[in-house]
């Protein structure tokens, strides 16, 4: 746990109260559940991931930070290249938690695709 917080600095563009209060929820005990399930044995099968999203119709955007180390824009566009439909946006100076970055251009990122 200490050696996550002192790393996790490094996934934000810009590192405020928000971002630390960001990180104080994200290695609480009460987050174990969700990160044992995600981790879990056969939880994750890239083959039939891959197979299902090159089936998906609907629009997808996938949405990356420029200063994201995982994934980077090149790997977002790389990912997006998987499915019939998809729509990459790369916010500016954004990290792995780009709503927090800047809201305010995440929000117009979204609304944008939706619409």
């Amino acid at each position: 746990m200490e050696n996550r917080r002192a790393y996790m600095p490094f996934l934000y563009g810009r590192w405020d109260d928000a971002a630390g209060a960001h990180v104080d929820v994200g290695v609480s005990e009460r987050s174990r559940p969700v990160r044992e399930g995600f981790r879990a044995a056969g939880a994750f099968s890239p083959a039939l991931t891959r197979e299902a999203v090159g089936r998906l119709a609907a629009p997808v955007l996938v949405y990356a930070g420029e200063l994201d180390a995982a994934p980077t824009p090149a790997t977002a566009a790389a990912g997006a290249r998987l499915f019939l439909n998809a729509t990459v946006t790369v916010q500016p100076a954004a990290a792995h938690f780009p709503w927090l970055d800047d809201p305010a251009f995440f929000t117009a990122a979204i609304i944008s695709f939706l619409s």
